[in-house]
């Protein structure tokens, strides 16, 4: 793959440098300690151009020398590797719930994180401020290294282009927020902003369950149902950056009235917040409870939140088959908390979908745990940063 991607451009010395410079910093990346033989054999770069590049990798501080490797036959190989902690990273994870800032290395680590209050009923401004106050905060509690930048994942259809929030159904109020812009002048960093699933996609794709795959759909289940859809390795955002927004496939055509206007969504009768909302119709209480309190309950064997997650995890299940039927994926992954923190539902989820999947497809299809537990949105965000060094041709320009 490496060597493939090594092909597949030309251009001005200045891209070509930039280019082979991300083949030997993602070699190192995926495959740990490496001779210079080894990372031109990977790469398909010349011994001199390693060489070179290496040499100043290492005066920059990215690479290191790591001891010697097993002889050939002549003189035992220098093996060189990535130093994780030579630069840093800024990751964002905007929830309805919370808003999570974390400072992570170059393998998208977290190091230290601050936890915001939930940002619904704010100004995009004022949730900015704090965003940028925790930024501050997290980079001089460490004494950081160089910051490369901030990686923003967003609960809502972004453009990638230009940084701007469009929409999202669940926080009223974040309309056409020009997020990137608004966030860098404060920070004083580039910034990239993406989807949440998105993001989640692409961690998982570099840093999760789905390294190698190349055809994934990541379904974030939380309390907003969102898809993020890499094809070919690359996101796919439609024609107006609003693909993936599965919470809102029509389920039930009589079914509920849906935050996007819509009735029947998929929202309305597997998210989170529909679950809550229904608990506490039953319960006769005017404030639903949090979902974390719904899921401790299920876990503690409470009938009713037990059949409650069930029946939303089957209908996640008609749609985990659907968007296999129609995407053929190699793979889709479940993440947010209602799989990651109450299990069964994944396993009921997976079990619905695969007897509804297509013959063609039925035994090669994985339905997959996310790899990175809640962090997924927080890990995505942070290699929205972290393509700019590994993988930087891939990004669409993102930060000012």
């Amino acid at each position: 793959m490496l060597r493939e991607r090594h092909r597949s451009f030309t251009g001005s010395t200045t891209l070509l440098k930039e280019l082979n410079r991300s083949l030997v910093l993602d070699a190192l990346r995926q495959q740990g300690s490496l001779s210079r033989a080894q990372l031109a054999s990977l790469t398909g770069l010349t011994a001199a151009t390693i060489s070179n590049i290496v040499e100043e990798l290492i005066a920059e501080g990215y690479v290191r020398s790591e001891g010697q490797g097993a002889s050939q036959g002549g003189r035992k190989p220098t093996l060189l590797s990535l130093v994780p902690g030579a630069r840093h990273v800024i990751a964002v994870d905007v929830a309805v719930d919370r808003v999570t800032v974390a400072i992570t290395d170059l393998l998208a680590r977290t190091l230290a994180m601050e936890v915001l209050p939930s940002p619904a009923g704010k100004a995009p401004l004022a949730v900015v401020d704090e965003v940028a106050a925790a930024v501050e905060n997290l980079a001089h509690r460490r004494s950081c290294p160089p910051i490369l930048g901030v990686g923003v994942a967003f609960p809502g259809p972004t453009d990638v282009e230009t940084g701007t929030a469009l929409t999202a159904p669940n926080l009223p109020g974040w309309d056409h927020v020009p997020l990137r812009d608004l966030l860098a002048e404060r920070v004083k960093l580039p910034v990239y902003v993406e989807n949440d699933a998105n993001a989640a996609a692409l961690g998982e794709k570099s840093y999760g369950a789905a390294r190698g795959v190349r055809h994934l759909i990541f379904l974030l289940l939380d309390l907003g149902i969102g898809g993020g859809f890499l094809f070919g390795g690359e996101i796919y955002r439609g024609f107006q950056g609003a693909a993936g927004e599965v919470g809102h496939m029509i389920i039930d055509i009589n079914g509920r009235r849906c935050g996007c206007g819509s009735t029947g969504c998929l929202e309305t009768v597997a998210s989170g917040i529909a679950l809550v909302r229904r608990r506490a119709e039953r319960l006769g209480r005017e404030e639903p409870e949090k979902l974390s309190l719904l899921l401790d309950a299920a876990r503690l064997g409470d009938a009713q939140a037990v059949a409650d997650l069930n029946e939303a995890a089957r209908y996640i299940g008609v749609a985990v088959a659907s968007l296999a039927n129609t995407f053929n994926p190699e793979m889709i992954i479940l993440g947010g908390r209602l799989a990651v923190e109450y299990p069964p539902f994944f396993d009921l989820a997976a079990e619905t979908a695969r007897p509804r999947l297509l013959p063609l497809i039925q035994h090669h299809t994985q339905i997959a745990m996310t790899g990175l537990g809640r962090n997924a949105c927080l890990v995505g965000a942070a290699s929205l940063v972290l393509q700019t060094i590994f993988q930087p041709l891939r990004l669409a320009g993102n930060a000012p």
